[in-house]
């Protein structure tokens, strides 16, 4: 999704209802709710009605092994 989503002047992707301050090169999806982030970079947030990730986007092939 990162690759292929426009990105803001501050290189974040944001889905959902989301606030930034200070925050670059971050991929944010919202599903329900607020999510915010202040001073972030380089990290990947998915919230779900289930669940939270949060991840740095070098650590994303990591996921995996919380999938297990």
């Amino acid at each position: 999704m990162w690759d292929i989503s426009q990105k803001d002047a501050a290189g974040n992707v944001y889905q959902g209802d989301v606030l930034a301050v200070n925050s670059n090169n971050n991929y944010v999806f919202a599903e329900t709710g607020l999510m915010a982030t202040v001073g972030l970079e380089n990290i990947v947030v998915v919230q779900t009605k289930d669940a939270v990730l949060v991840a740095a986007k070098d650590k994303l092939q990591d996921v995996k092994a919380i999938v297990q």
